[in-house]
Formats: C-alpha cells, structure tokens, sequence
C-alpha cells in the first residue's frame, strides 16, 4: 500500500506528527492523492524495475526509495489496459508506473483509490468504479 500526492502543494489542516515523514510530508498533500491499496504494482524507469509491490517498504528499502524517485514528476498521462483495475501511469524523465492484478486478492477487494474535488473514486480488481463524495481530512 502506498499513496502519490499529484497537483498543487495544499496545507494540511491537520499537521501530521509521524517522525518517519519528511516535514514537507507531514505539512502539506497534493490536490489529488493516488491510494494503491489491494493491488499489485511495479514502477519502471527507461523501461527497467525500480521496485514492486513485494519490496520491502523500510524507510530505507527499495519501495521507498524507488517511489521517492517520483517526487518532483509530472504525471503525464494515464492508460487502462483491459479493465480500469489495469493503470498505467506515465510520469516525466521515463517513468512508468503499472498497477496489476495480484495474487491473492479477490474480485471485490479495492484496488486503488483516487481522491480530490471532493470525490473519492474506488476501482475494485475486478473493474467496477464507484464514486462517493469525501472531504479532505488532512
């Protein structure tokens, strides 16, 4: 599980106490926020693996330190492969990042989320899309 901030710097309302994030993470979120909650993923640069979903996510393991690659990109487009469950997500500099089935997850479970404009929109693995409205909590 991880999350992506995209679009304008925002100040939190609430101020994130979490010594393990930098202070810019624990001070401010992006317009949007990408959840990859049950689903499987892999971020590839120049067509080559950074990391996967079956890193480990120690502060200093190789999915952090791949994802934190990320910072500072611009997501430039985005593509659905055979059902909205399949993303591909093209950032700046080469990067891509795929989100996938995965084994073990079941049809209903949440795959990701997206959140901003105050709509929450969940893709489930097996492709259907529900949006709900939502507030911004942090």
């Amino acid at each position: 599980m991880f999350s992506l901030d995209f679009g304008d710097k925002q100040k939190r309302k609430i101020l994130i106490k979490n010594d393990k994030l930098r202070e810019e993470q624990r001070n401010f979120t992006g317009e949007y926020r990408l959840l990859a909650w049950m689903t499987g993923w892999h971020l590839l640069h120049d067509s080559k693996r950074i990391c996967d979903c079956n890193d480990s996510n120690e502060n200093e393991g190789a999915m952090a330190m791949g994802l934190r690659q990320l910072e500072g990109k611009k997501m430039l487009r985005f593509e659905f492969g055979k059902s909205p469950a399949e993303l591909m997500i093209a950032f700046s500099k080469g990067y891509h990042l795929f989100l996938t089935d995965w084994e073990g997850t079941k049809p209903e479970d949440k795959g990701y989320m997206i959140y901003g404009d105050g709509l929450t929109i969940t893709v489930r693995m097996n492709g259907k899309v529900s949006e709900e409205p939502s507030q911004r909590d942090a």
